[in-house]
Formats: structure tokens, sequence, C-alpha cells
């Protein structure tokens, strides 16, 4: 909603008008919107609601890369390999030596950049790569699944980072199930911040994807494109930031390896 409010108030600020599609709910008759250009956000290659609008002849911005085969008028997209090796760097400088990854099983460009950086992180600095795929739209109950699972087949892990969205507050509770105390024994990170990683206890480790200014910044893309102002093909960037908090500060030393240096 923080992405969509950003489209709205850049269009507002251009006197057009949003509509408004989730996924899957074309008009009747899948007839393509009356309207002038579109947004999407983080788009999935397989689902049909995109690939038709994508061959819609309208422009379209998308907001992250696009991985089906066809190019969109336009992208603002974040580095998230770099985003993503920065906080595996963290929880490595913090004394981590077994992070496991809890990844969405969407298969767009975000999730998927998320997947190929934690395996080539892990190989190149000689650590096993343990990753648990939780579906697309996962409920907590599901997140508390996989994480209890993962601890069963690997108790050795001392690092966790949660890629779907609320996904690192929701297992919480399974974690102090199994006896790990966050922030000591383990470490608990996010892929994406929000007001549920700022207010657990403790307050976990996030990426700041910033959603209102990847919205504001698709639809004044969109806009110039509209207008002649932007060429096809422009791409722009969105920094993010990595927002330390007290679960990857270790209280204690790790369970196995060398003390990292606490930040």
């Amino acid at each position: 909603m923080s992405f969509v409010l950003g489209v709205v108030e850049q269009a507002a600020r251009a006197g057009l008008n949003v509509t408004l599609l989730s996924s899957g709910n074309l008009p009747k008759g899948g007839a393509v919107p009356q309207v002038d250009g579109l947004v999407l956000c983080d788009p999935a290659p397989e689902d049909p609601m995109v690939r038709r609008l994508m061959d819609s002849g309208l422009p379209v911005v998308t907001a992250e890369r696009y991985v089906g085969g066809k190019e969109p008028a336009g992208v603002v997209w974040t580095d998230h390999e770099a985003s993503m090796t920065e906080l595996l760097d963290h929880l490595r400088d913090s004394g981590a030596r077994r992070p496991a990854l809890i990844a969405s099983g969407a298969t767009s460009d975000w999730s998927l950049t998320l997947q190929r950086t934690h395996a080539r992180w892990c190989a190149g600095n000689g650590l096993p790569t343990i990753v648990r795929k939780t579906p697309y739209e996962a409920g907590p109950d599901q997140v508390r699944y996989a994480v209890r699972k993962l601890l069963a087949e690997e108790p050795g892990i001392d690092a966790l980072v949660c890629a779907p969205d609320g996904a690192a507050a929701a297992c919480l509770p399974a974690l102090r199930a199994a006896g790990r105390t966050v922030g000591a024994d383990l470490l608990l990170a996010s892929c994406v911040d929000c007001s549920a990683m700022r207010t657990a206890e403790p307050p976990i480790t996030a990426i700041d994807l910033r959603p209102r200014d990847m919205g504001t910044e698709s639809a004044r893309l969109l806009c110039e494109l509209l207008s002649g102002d932007a060429p096809v093909g422009t791409v722009r960037g969105l920094p993010v930031a990595l927002n330390i908090r007290a679960s990857t500060r270790r209280l204690g030393p790790p369970r196995t390896g060398t003390r990292g240096q606490a930040t």
C-alpha cells in the first residue's frame, strides 16, 4: 500500500487519475482497461495478467525488472544483489557462520536475485547454502512451519534471513519455542522492512526497500514517457538502506566459528 500511495500521489501531481488492478482481476472478458499507461509492481513472468498487460501495446513501467520475454517502456529498479550482499556481510561480521535463507516462492526478479545472491555469497565464503522456500504470499503459520522444519533439519544455523514481507517477525514464536535467543545465539534479519520489524522484540534488522519512493518514481517515469520527456527504454535506479537493529547485534559467543565484532 505504501507503493500504491506513492503512485497515486505522483499521478495526482501530474493531473492523472489511477485505476488500481490486483493480479488476476482484469475486467470482464479480459479486456485491457482504458488507461494511458501502466505501472506493474515486481511483475511475475508466469502471471497471465502480467503477460496480457505487457502485450497490450500501452506504455508499461515496471517497478523492478521484468524477467519475461518482453521489454517494458521503462524500469525503476533496486540493486538487490548489493543490498543482500551488504546484509550477509553484516551477519558474517557479527559472527554468523551458517546463515540460512527463508525464500519466497515468487519467481519475480527480486525473489530470484535474493536466492542467487545468497547462494553465490555462501559459495564465496566457503559456507553451506541453506535455503527453504515458502509459498508465495505464505501466511504466518506457513512461515513458522518452514522455520520449525529448518531448525529440525539444520540445528547448527546461527543466522536466519527471511525474504517474504513480515516473515521475520512471524517466525519469532517458532524460534523461541526451539530454545533459540534472537540476538544471542541466532541472528535474525528481514529483506523487507516494515513496522512489524521495528516493533518486534528484539527489533529486527531489515532492508528498507523504500516502497513509497518506488511508487513515486515509477509513476514519474510513466508520466515522462507519456509526455515524451523520457525515451522508451529508460532505466532508473532507486537506492535502499540496511537498518541494523538488535536482532543482529550478537550478545553472546556464536554457536560455531569465531566471534565477529558486533555493530
